[in-house]
């Protein structure tokens, strides 16, 4: 089980080559000039190792991102 934060406009269960993982997607509003601001983060296990992305980018760039990691 894993936590969802409250800011999570939307998340998913994905496959970063072969292993299981969460893209969580958030979307936010700058304090000067209300501005949407995505944001997103994808978590993923590997044996004993657990990786993480974030980044102020789209779900998907950030997924694809993930993918080219060996």
């Amino acid at each position: 089980m894993v936590p969802i934060p409250a800011d999570v406009s939307n998340f998913r269960q994905v496959n970063i080559n072969g292993h299981s993982g969460l893209l969580l997607a958030t979307t936010r509003h700058t304090a000067r000039d209300k501005r949407p601001v995505e944001s997103s983060r994808i978590m993923w296990s590997s044996g004993d190792l657990v990786f993480a992305l974030i980044g102020n980018l789209p779900p998907d760039e950030l997924f694809d991102m993930a993918q080219s990691i060996q």
